[in-house]
C-alpha cells in the first residue's frame, strides 16, 4: 500500500480514479478540419469503448443490408420483365379488341399477371398502320403459365380459338426489358 504525500493510504482503485480525471483534463490541441480553428478534444474511456460498439453495430448492420441486397438481388425477384409482341391482320378491329378484353379478364380471374394492349404502327416504315398486341409479362415463368391456361383452362381457351380466327399473324417476337 502507498502513501500519498498527506500520509493517507492510497489505493489501486485511487491512482485508476485519478488516471481517468488525468485523461478527462489532459486534452490534445487539433485542427478542426471542416472550421479551421483550434478545438479541444479529449475522449475517455466510456467514450473509446461507446465508440467501438457503435463501430461494431455499423459493420454488423451494414453486413445484414449488404446479404439482404444480394439475395433480393439475385432471387427470383430480380427477373426481367418481358413482352410477346404478336403482329396481326384484322378485318374487323372492334370484334377483335372487344375479344382480347374477354381475354385480359379471364386472365385476371386465373390470378395470371398479364398486360394486353393492342397498338397501332404510326411511324414504322413499311409497318404503318400494322397492329401489334404486346402481352406483358413479369418473368418467363408468367409466360409458361399462360401457354398452360391457353391449355388447360377451357374458357381461355375458347377465347384463344375466337381470337385465332379473327387474326393472322404476321410477326411473333419475344423481347426482354433491359435494366
Amino acid at each position: 500500500m502507498n502513501r500519498g504525500s498527506s500520509g493517507a493510504a492510497v489505493t489501486r482503485s485511487d491512482v485508476l480514479q485519478h488516471q481517468e480525471v488525468i485523461a478527462l483534463e489532459v486534452s490534445q490541441r487539433t485542427k478542426v478540419p471542416d472550421h479551421g480553428t483550434t478545438g479541444t478534444i479529449a475522449v475517455s474511456r466510456a467514450q473509446g469503448a461507446s465508440a467501438q460498439w457503435g463501430e461494431v453495430m455499423r459493420r454488423i448492420l451494414l453486413s445484414a443490408f449488404a446479404v439482404t441486397a444480394l439475395a433480393l438481388g439475385f432471387g427470383p425477384a430480380s427477373a426481367a420483365p418481358i413482352a410477346r409482341i404478336i403482329g396481326v391482320q384484322v378485318t374487323d378491329l372492334k370484334a377483335y379488341a372487344h375479344e382480347v378484353d374477354v381475354l385480359r379478364g379471364q386472365f385476371k380471374k386465373a390470378g395470371v399477371m398479364v398486360t394486353l394492349r393492342i397498338w397501332r404502327a404510326r411511324f414504322a416504315g413499311s409497318d404503318a398502320g400494322n397492329l401489334f398486341v404486346a402481352v406483358e409479362m413479369p418473368d418467363l415463368a408468367t409466360l409458361a403459365k399462360v401457354d398452360e391456361l391457353q391449355k388447360s383452362n377451357a374458357d381461355i381457351a375458347a377465347t384463344m380459338q375466337k381470337i385465332g380466327a379473327m387474326r393472322k399473324i404476321v410477326s411473333d417476337s419475344l423481347y426482354e426489358e433491359v435494366q
